[in-house]
């Protein structure tokens, strides 16, 4: 017996401004993401703003520049004392897991982006 699967891409749905996550990317754009009840934030970023990391001013690792400043925190928390060499050792090998599957996503997006704009995509997913 075997199983198929079907990959079915999905548009993400529009979200009203006044529904919408307050989290300002890096790069300057808003999230697109519905907020979750009696929050500001999406899950994702309501999630990470409530983490240890952001309470030490560490930012929400979602691109090249967020790891880029993360990292930059990371050194001045060890030139600091506020965590030790170890600490900050973990913290960067995660970063580079972290990286790694924000290049993935980064693909992904641009893949889905293309495939709508050439009409690969029906409007009703």
């Amino acid at each position: 017996m075997s199983a198929l699967i079907v990959d079915v891409p999905m548009r993400m749905a529009v979200v009203a401004d006044e529904e919408r996550c307050i989290h300002v990317r890096s790069g300057g754009a808003r999230c697109e993401s519905a907020r979750i009840e009696r929050s500001e934030r999406c899950a994702i970023h309501h999630e990470w703003f409530n983490s240890h990391a952001a309470a030490m001013g560490l930012q929400f690792p979602e691109d090249a520049i967020s790891l880029h400043r993360m990292l930059g925190a990371v050194l001045g928390m060890v030139v600091s004392g506020r965590v030790g060499y170890k600490s900050a050792r973990s913290v960067v090998e995660l970063c580079k897991m972290m990286q790694n599957n924000v290049r993935a996503y980064e693909e992904e997006v641009r893949e889905v982006e293309r495939d709508f704009r050439l009409g690969k995509r029906s409007s009703s997913q």
